[in-house]
């Protein structure tokens, strides 16, 4: 029996242009096992990360984004939805608004955005990488007790 797999579709993301913050595109290449950033109101922090979130999904990896409050969890969510607005349209990846999940479907691959002011909002999850906004707003145990344990098994940054 012969089997052919159905064609790829190409499909256009799009990242923001990074050429003016070299120090925000030190940080979304960066290969380092963890990364701090620490900069400035405005710094292009939360875009930084939903662009590194967006070029790592794509990657195949599993994506969980964590803030404080809302507010940035929507800014971040609004920059990863612009980055894969053209495959969403096309419905390449399904997209759950009320959860703030991106995915691809039947896989575990996916960007996952919640607020985490209190970490046991995170416990039960694993993540390829886990991004941490404003931690130093977070309960103290955040890192600690749960974000760390919970990318060990995956080897995850």
């Amino acid at each position: 029996m012969t089997t052919t797999a159905a064609p790829r579709r190409s499909v256009n993301v799009h990242l923001r242009n990074l050429d003016a913050h070299p120090n925000q595109k030190a940080f979304v290449d960066s290969q380092a096992k963890h990364n701090v950033v620490r900069a400035g109101r405005r710094g292009g922090k939360t875009t930084g990360v939903a662009t590194r979130a967006v070029k790592r999904f794509l990657e195949g990896r599993r994506q969980l984004y964590a803030a404080p409050t809302s507010d940035q969890m929507d800014a971040f969510w609004y920059e990863v939805k612009r980055a894969l607005q053209e495959p969403l349209d096309a419905k390449l990846f399904y997209i759950n608004e009320t959860e703030h999940v991106i995915e691809l479907t039947r896989t575990k691959q996916r960007i996952k955005a919640k607020t985490a002011w209190n970490a046991d909002t995170m416990r039960g999850d694993y993540a390829d990488d886990l991004t941490l906004e404003e931690w130093q707003l977070m309960n103290e145990d955040t890192w600690d007790v749960v974000g760390a344990p919970m990318i060990a098994d995956r080897n995850g940054t």
